[in-house]
């Protein structure tokens, strides 16, 4: 995986280990612990005030949290009022008795971590979701089990002791899980204890379980949800129904109570097999993917509304620079380039494809500076055009731009 893919948000999150390396040597392969011995990495992200706030003030319902103990589940009943609204109250006395408080898909709530998943969405083309889990001293909210999605366990604070254990299936997919009775399926592999600012990688289907030690632990669970090749593949036999109708066609008659033609079943089977190989389309396939992941995107367009009322200052010495964590993807049809982004496309020019470029490039410069061969009020309209649909926003100061310095 080149460098152009990697960067600077996940390089800081497995650091010190090297993108290249994890990639390599951990992603789908084998867990990885990463020692920091700086309690303070993660003091930019989140604090106990943060999730002490969203509890007490975001009105939260159930399950954006949920209560969790080894030894006996929790009616939600006790820890909710009637409308389904959490009981900051409640919540807090049974966490004072032993049980772990989950909030699920924080990404949607803290800025922080939405900010971070976004980050790494737009870097690495993958679904990212943020669960948060605090747990009093001593105690543990789970049994033994594993996820079907790879996660990145970041410890904010206090410690956990984990055990992991030989898994029961290698890269499950989404609900394939297996013995849920919290019994061990095999020898434990690895003991470790996660201090405040620590790191753990565990692929998909690997077998876990953890306990604070003797102090409240709060962990994060980035989960990473990847698409397979199995989803690839499904998706390039739709795509090729739509232009050969071998695949639309029914399957034979009798085939729900096994009262069929094996024998030709069969051959049609191989058939369709090798029509696939030989007319699915990878490059269709794939740019469908790409869009829909574009489509689905949780962006946020944090003040669009500023961004928008200063578009009457606009000028050739404004500053402008890509919104952060932006997920988009830029296609030439013909003559013209079709970018899209949330759940919207516009059309452009091709001839501005390098002007285009130039302004996403992630780096801050004057209007004026954008490279490609479009005059000065041609500049103005297209950074105009991509704030407005929310790419590019105006930097409040130009004070570290040095004046008329090109990106050519």
């Amino acid at each position: 995986m080149g460098d152009d893919i990697i960067s600077s948000r996940f390089a800081r999150l497995i650091w010190p280990i090297a993108p290249e390396t994890f990639f390599s040597d951990a992603w789908e392969k084998q867990p990885l612990v990463v020692r920091r011995r700086d309690a303070n990495v993660y003091r930019d992200l989140l604090s106990i005030d943060d999730v002490d706030e969203a509890l007490t003030t975001l009105n939260l319902s159930y399950p954006e949290i949920r209560l969790a103990r080894v030894d006996q589940p929790l009616d939600p009943g006790d820890y909710t009022f009637p409308d389904g609204r959490i009981d900051p109250l409640a919540v807090t006395k049974l966490f004072r008795s032993g049980v772990t408080i989950v909030f699920d898909q924080m990404q949607r709530r803290l800025p922080s971590l939405g900010e971070l998943c976004r980050d790494l969405e737009s870097e690495l083309g993958i679904a990212f979701q943020t669960n948060l889990y605090v747990t009093p001293p001593h105690a543990g909210g789970f049994k033994g089990h594993y996820d079907t999605h790879d996660v990145f366990v970041l410890q904010i604070v206090g410690s956990k002791q984990w055990e992991l254990f030989e898994s029961l299936v290698e890269l499950p997919m989404p609900g394939q899980h297996g013995d849920d009775n919290g019994t061990a399926p095999g020898k434990c592999t690895h003991r470790f204890r996660l201090h405040a600012g620590d790191l753990v990688y565990l692929p998909r289907g690997i077998y876990h379980q953890a306990r604070a030690n003797d102090e409240v632990s709060m962990h994060v669970t980035l989960g990473a949800m990847v698409r397979t090749w199995c989803e690839f593949l499904l998706e390039a036999v739709s795509e090729l129904s739509l232009r050969d109708v071998a695949f639309r066609r029914a399957l034979p008659i009798g085939i729900g109570i096994g009262k069929f033609d094996h024998g030709g079943a069969q051959k049609e089977f191989q058939s369709l097999l090798t029509r696939l190989a030989a007319s699915s389309d990878f490059e269709r396939t794939a740019h469908s993917l790409s869009k829909e992941f574009v489509r689905k995107h949780d962006g946020i367009l944090r003040q669009q509304l500023l961004q928008i009322s200063s578009l009457g200052n606009l000028s050739s010495e404004s500053v402008v620079v890509a919104r952060k964590g932006a997920v988009r993807s830029i296609e030439r049809v013909g003559d013209k380039l079709a970018v899209c982004h949330l759940n919207t496309a516009i059309e452009l020019p091709a001839h501005v494809e390098k002007s285009l470029s130039s302004a996403l490039s992630g780096a801050p410069l004057r209007v004026a500076d954008i490279a490609g061969e479009l005059d000065l009020g041609g500049k103005i309209t297209l950074a105009r055009t991509l704030i407005e649909e929310g790419l590019l926003v105006i930097v409040a100061s130009a004070a570290s731009i040095p004046k008329h310095e090109g990106t050519e």
